[in-house]
């Protein structure tokens, strides 16, 4: 504000307006005046709709508001001598004669009496004071921050209350409750933020429900004011709520999750060990050709490779087994064909023997120290036992 009230256009547009308002008799549709407005109106309408201001106002040293954005009904009027309601506008005019300054909401009749607030600030030349430039500001700037809903809920509010005197009003309205800028608002944690107090409570609400309220005091140059924000309890904890039924939903999504896994890793753990019986009942019933693939290098697949080793050395052992039985078996066959040959081979010989030892027997004398019958006798029983034998 000390920048713009500084700045060149704004004395020159001061100068000229005034020198204007006083050369045309205080008339506004005069020459000069309307030479002015066309050399000035329109760098001053710019920086007024810049900066959001509701009126950009130039009033001389001598209390005549020589120019006005809006051109509402206190232009060319004095604030000293004026009918209309403008004591805002005059506090102002005499406090920021040496600097700039600020001055609350208040009615103001020429803005068909809405609340307005003003700042100002002086306007020299060579130190000298030549006026101030004011700039108005509507309530509905406020209320467009305060209302703003985002993270609010349906029963949080944010509003603005300021102290005039000793009495407590709110500065921007509510939307959530009743109450509007200017009508007057006086409770315990009203007083105890525009006492420059920060803090926090637990109260219960016009509504009968619990509600939390914060406070703190707003520094402003001038003003005495104080942020207030109110929320339903309920309200606030919905958020806990709504955490704990995440973390209740996600704890059984993550049981459900482990279940499946341990179910999956169960089964892939045991299917080596199906794999393991099944081969035991394969070598059991005869198949000593079993082998089974090797699941990994965990302890199951050191088991697997033990069973198929042991598995080989069984069928080894079987197969030496089926070999030297059959060996044996040969041995055997060749061992009754052989005797089956020598018997047919010994058996004319021996027939022709027992011919002769029959005769010996029959027709054989014995000695003192001979006797053919005996010896002939005893070869005929050997011979006979050996064919038996055959």
């Amino acid at each position: 504000m000390s920048i713009l009230s500084q700045n060149e256009t704004i004395l020159n547009s001061l100068n000229a307006f005034s020198k204007a308002f006083n050369e045309d008799e205080m008339r506004l549709d005069g020459v000069a005046w309307q030479q002015a407005e066309k050399k000035y109106a329109s760098w001053l309408n710019s920086y007024q709709n810049q900066y959001g201001y509701y009126d950009l106002l130039l009033i001389n040293k001598n209390g005549d508001i020589v120019y006005t954005v809006k051109k509402e009904a206190d232009l060319g009027e004095n604030i000293h001598s004026s009918i209309l309601n403008m004591d805002s506008l005059s506090k102002l005019f005499e406090q920021s004669q040496t600097e700039a300054e600020i001055q609350d909401f208040s009615p103001y009749a020429p803005s068909k009496h809405s609340y307005a607030a003003f700042f100002g600030a002086p306007i020299k030349e060579q130190g000298e004071f030549m006026g101030i430039v004011a700039l108005q500001i509507p309530h509905d700037h406020i209320d467009n921050i305060t209302n703003e809903r985002f993270g609010m809920g349906n029963t949080g509010e944010v509003y603005l209350v300021g102290r005039v005197g000793t009495n407590s009003f709110y500065r921007s309205d509510r939307i959530v409750k009743t109450g509007s800028i200017g009508s007057e608002k006086q409770d315990k944690h009203t007083e105890l933020a525009l006492d420059g107090n920060t803090g926090q409570n637990i109260k219960l609400g016009s509504t009968d429900k619990i509600e939390l309220v914060s406070y703190a005091p707003l520094k402003i140059m001038g003003l005495n004011w104080a942020i207030v924000v109110t929320k339903n309890f309920e309200e606030i904890k919905q958020p806990i709520y709504r955490f704990q039924r995440l973390i209740l939903y996600a704890g059984a999504v993550l049981i459900l999750v482990l279940l499946i896994a341990s179910l999956i890793t169960s089964e892939s753990a045991l299917r080596p060990i199906h794999k393991l019986l099944k081969g035991t009942k394969s070598i059991e019933n005869g198949n000593y050709k079993t082998q089974i693939p090797d699941p990994g290098s965990d302890e199951l697949g050191t088991l697997t490779r033990a069973f198929n080793h042991m598995a080989k050395s069984i069928l080894k052992s079987y197969s030496e087994r089926e070999q030297a039985q059959k060996v044996a078996e040969d041995a055997s066959t060749a061992k009754d064909e052989f005797l089956a040959s020598m018997s047919h081979e010994l058996r004319t010989p021996l027939t022709s023997i027992i011919g002769n030892s029959d005769f010996l027997l029959d027709n054989g004398n014995c000695g003192q120290d001979n006797c053919p019958q005996q010896d002939a006798y005893k070869i005929l029983l050997s011979i006979q036992y050996a064919l038996n034998s055959s």
